[in-house]
């Protein structure tokens, strides 16, 4: 209950019933609970390697933006952690410890194989509770206060520093605007998360009300020359009652199966008979096209049976002319001229390249009767021109 009596109702996906929450909308009581209880989920252990290259000192590096020799920070108590632990209010949106909503866009990219920008790094702990963070940005503030007081090294910032080097229930990247997560990924080299890991994260997100719907995740290329694979949410939680372990697997092989049918019809569409897959528009239009080449000799048609997808070159005629059945254009004719030409360009003793108006046609013959004013001035008396000046 907040500390003003006032009780938000909130319906729990657990159980179906409604619980009290905090000022900003959080379960306590939830949170309460899970302090006290054992790790709720697969844990993970960083890669091998990993610890001696945390409490070593590696040179500045431009990627990490270390600007001082450093060691890997480790948030070893719930103090150093607050600042990076994330909430969730009713509407599933993630915030800050005051309360804000978190955003993302704008980070810099870590020095991860496969990280990007817009995303703050991320890890989960037996317990659900998620941290993120902006690696670089943390790398260069840090290294700024060690230079003002002095010091010859600095502390950096990785997955590993939210729990202290501890196990972790999940890890990677998180896009976040406004509070809203929009996509969740496994990029992480400290801990290589596992498609169960990757599948716990999407579930906390989901039981803290995040709409897994507009939700997408992304698992990066485990070796050499495997593309990133992006999904949906909803996808990858199809699989959480068949084999979550090996869920990244099973959607990679799908998508395989999916982008080899897509691609066995790009095939057979460009080696179609001509036409055969067009558009009912778009064959009227050849038919006119064809049309128009048999009436007209001298434009040759291409050979290419794909001529209707490619532009005209400079130095060939176009190969057929755009033209709807409406079109007010005689196709028929050997030259493409307006059926109704509202100006007679045919005139006789015009000569365009000595001049562009002909000059010698017969003046205009001027009736006064029609004329609304009298030009001739030395006439003109107040009460016939009402405009003498």
């Amino acid at each position: 209950m907040a500390s003003d009596g006032y009780v938000v109702p909130q319906h729990s996906a657990l159980n179906g019933t409604y619980v009290d929450v905090g000022e900003f909308g959080f379960d306590e009581s939830e949170e309460k609970e899970s302090e006290d209880s054992g790790p709720k989920f697969d844990m993970k252990s960083m890669v091998s390697g990993m610890t001696s290259f945390d409490t070593s000192v590696q040179r500045p590096n431009p990627h990490m933006k270390t600007s001082l020799p450093s060691k890997t920070f480790y948030a070893d108590t719930d103090e150093k952690r607050e600042p990076y632990a994330r909430k969730f209010d009713e509407q599933g949106k993630m915030r800050n410890a005051d309360g804000s909503a978190l955003n993302t866009i704008g980070a810099d990219r870590p020095a991860a194989i496969g990280a990007k920008g817009d995303r703050h790094i991320f890890a989960m702990d037996g317990q659900g509770q998620i941290y993120t963070a902006d690696a670089i940005k943390e790398n260069v503030e840090r290294g700024k206060k060690a230079q003002e007081s002095g010091e010859s090294t600095q502390e950096r910032f990785h997955h590993s520093s939210f729990l202290g080097g501890e196990d972790v229930a999940g890890a990677g990247e998180m896009q976040v605007r406004d509070g809203q997560v929009e996509l969740v990924s496994d990029t992480s080299g400290h801990y290589r998360p596992g498609s169960k890991q990757m599948m716990q994260a999407v579930q906390q997100l989901e039981k803290n009300n995040v709409p897994v719907e507009q939700l997408g995740v992304e698992f990066v290329g485990k070796s050499q020359g495997q593309g990133a694979l992006q999904a949906s949410a909803v996808e990858l939680l199809g699989y959480q009652n068949h084999s979550p372990e090996t869920a990244e697997s099973q959607m990679r092989a799908m998508h395989g199966k999916k982008d080899q049918v897509l691609g066995e019809i790009k095939n057979a569409g460009q080696q179609a008979a001509d036409g055969a897959n067009l558009k009912p528009s778009q064959f009227k239009r050849q038919q006119a096209a064809a049309q128009a080449s048999s009436a007209s000799p001298a434009t040759p048609r291409s050979s290419d049976d794909s001529y209707f997808y490619s532009a005209p070159s400079h130095d060939d005629e176009a190969v057929y002319v755009d033209i709807d059945e409406e079109a007010p254009y005689n196709n028929d004719a050997p030259q493409f001229v307006p059926e109704e030409d509202p100006y007679n360009n045919d005139l006789p003793g015009l000569v365009p390249e000595e001049d562009p108006y002909n000059n010698d046609l017969p003046e205009l013959e001027h009736e006064e009767e029609e004329a609304p004013y009298n030009n001739d001035l030395s006439g003109l008396v107040p009460e016939e021109d009402p405009y003498y000046n």
